[in-house]
């Protein structure tokens, strides 16, 4: 058996996908890779209540995505949608 492989993949260590790849793992016949993008979440401002603002600006911790919502009264309107980008999402 090829060392890399792997019966299943998890994409996204986020709270889904660890618990995703917790429960696969379970079954000690089975070979689990979970891949994550971000970084482990130890950093202090993750765990600080006012750290939330670094954090969220931060594209070290953070994935960011420019979206439009079409309105009625005008025609484009931006925003961006923030998710996490360390390990536990």
């Amino acid at each position: 058996m090829d060392e890399r492989a792997y019966d299943d993949v998890v994409i996204g260590g986020g709270a889904s996908g660890c618990v995703m790849a917790n429960r696969l793992s379970a079954n000690p016949s089975r070979r689990v890779l979970l891949l994550e993008a971000g970084g482990r979440d130890s950093h202090p401002m993750i765990t600080m209540p006012k750290g939330i603002a670094v954090v969220s600006a931060s594209p070290r911790f953070t994935w960011r995505h420019p979206v439009s919502r079409p309105r009625l009264d005008r025609l484009d309107i931006g925003e961006t949608w923030v998710n996490g980008r360390v390990l536990g999402g």
